[in-house]
């Protein structure tokens, strides 16, 4: 492997020469004399002259489409190799919203890691745009996202449904009610999560399809917690829809309730999504073990 497509390649994706060399565990200069030995070798420039930030040249741009390619094609001879020697082993980059980094991966990544121990898996968090353009970019291998939606570049496994209900204290009016109306909610104090969130944006679609305007609630707080929002629910600070799946304990200990809104439903699929391109073995060990996860074989 050719260490200065690498170097290349990093300065290019970090936009820095220093946080490339910081990436990489090499100095500064020794990264600078990486690319420098590139342009040298080819007779080009391969950074526009004259900017602060950098900027690629024609000769770059083509020459980290092709690094890109180079370095894909080491990936994939790496994985072949290991999977003859029946075995797989590597690093596989993971993203994932923030309720399923909480409720959904320890029991997935436990069960993953029992079966393929050599595998070791890095695990970021982050709202959906954030993944999807790391994915895109290149940073990261999977993307665990709540509502995907259908692209011809990704592969997409449904993992598990979930669905946002409306949640209430125990001792909030509503809670011995079998259902209210959706016109009711504008009465009611409201905790929403953040509105980059997946969350916050299905809540207002199913909000407006009922004839309700987000603009309506009392929200007397936004947090990009559920974990805050249940306890400040629970203290009757508020209403709030939040995730069936982060429910469990609050639910068996009855300190919240799920209250019905008569219309309106809020399911959303949690999707384990990849882009096509990506023939890692690791990957493709990952995506079976999530299948077979998702139907509990």
């Amino acid at each position: 492997m050719d260490s200065r497509l690498l170097s290349f390649i990093t300065v290019v994706e970090k936009g820095s020469f220093s946080l490339a060399a910081k990436k990489l565990y090499l100095s500064q200069p020794a990264v600078t004399m990486q690319i420098n030995s590139l342009a040298s070798q080819y007779g080009l420039d391969l950074f526009q002259r004259g900017h602060k930030e950098l900027r690629l040249s024609e000769a770059g741009k083509r020459l980290y489409q092709q690094a890109k390619k180079i370095m894909a094609i080491y990936g994939e001879i790496d994985a072949e190799m290991a999977g003859m020697r029946g075995t797989v082993k590597g690093e596989l980059l993971i993203g994932a919203g923030y309720v399923t980094c909480e409720y959904v991966l320890p029991n997935l990544v436990g069960a993953f890691k029992r079966e393929n121990p050599l595998i070791d898996l890095t695990i970021r968090s982050g709202n959906y745009e954030r993944l999807m353009t790391d994915l895109a970019a290149g940073d990261l291998d999977v993307a665990i996202v709540a509502g995907h939606n259908p692209d011809k570049h990704y592969e997409a496994i449904n993992l598990l449904n979930d669905e946002l209900v409306l949640i209430a204290s125990a001792r909030h009016p509503w809670a011995d009610q079998k259902a209210v109306a959706a016109a009711d909610l504008v009465s009611q104090r409201f905790i929403m999560r953040e509105r980059e969130s997946t969350s916050y944006r299905l809540t207002e679609a199913a909000l407006k399809k009922a004839g309700v305007s987000p603009d309506q609630l009392q929200v007397v707080a936004q947090i990009g917690s559920f974990e805050a929002i249940k306890r400040l629910v629970i203290d009757n600070t508020g209403i709030a829809f939040v995730s069936r799946l982060v429910l469990d304990r609050e639910l068996h200990d009855g300190s919240l309730c799920i209250v019905r809104v008569k219309e309106i439903a809020i399911p959303q699929e949690i999707h384990v999504v990849y882009r096509k391109t990506n023939s890692s073995v690791k990957l493709k060990k990952f995506a079976e073990f999530c299948a077979c996860f998702r139907s509990g074989a």
